[in-house]
């Protein structure tokens, strides 16, 4: 977690310290406490990458593709489907299957019946497959290009 407010990282600072050194106060953190701590930790959404400015866009552009085929060694696919449920799951996986690594909405639209057999009871898959490419797209996924077209920011592994 990156904490840039320095009155904040201050008090988070001070209330480990006086945690950390008085033995009374340590002793009350039980099992309980840990385990509520735990699961508030594990239901938020996990940034998939990290997003930062860079002013030198060939650079990024070359960090960008570096981290991309480092997916490859840490796991392919499975680094990346393992971080998404459900419908965005599903939606990148087919679409981590059409050819062509530029594609647009329409093309898309064309794995229409397969999504609506995943998910049977949503009786409004297009405006779903729309919301979920913006999902991929905030996630550092997909780049959209405008005029519906969308371009794949990974590589298809075996």
């Amino acid at each position: 977690m990156l904490v840039e407010e320095t009155s904040l990282v201050n008090t988070i600072r001070n209330d480990y310290l006086s945690l950390y050194s008085d033995k009374d106060a340590s002793n009350n953190v039980t099992n309980e406490i840990i385990q509520t701590a735990e699961n508030i930790i594990s239901s938020v959404p996990k940034e998939k990458r990290p997003k930062m400015l860079f002013a030198n866009k060939a650079l990024f552009k070359r960090i960008d593709n570096d981290y991309l085929q480092t997916e490859k060694f840490i796991g392919g696919m499975y680094a990346i489907t393992s971080n998404l449920k459900g419908w965005s799951k599903d939606v990148f996986l087919s679409v981590n299957e059409l050819d062509e690594d530029v594609f647009d909405l329409k093309r898309v639209y064309e794995l229409e019946d397969r999504l609506q057999r995943l998910h049977p009871s949503n009786k409004h898959v297009k405006p779903k497959i729309r919301q979920q490419l913006q999902y991929l797209r905030n996630h550092g996924l997909l780049e959209f290009l405008g005029d519906g077209k969308y371009k794949k920011l990974w590589s298809k592994h075996e």
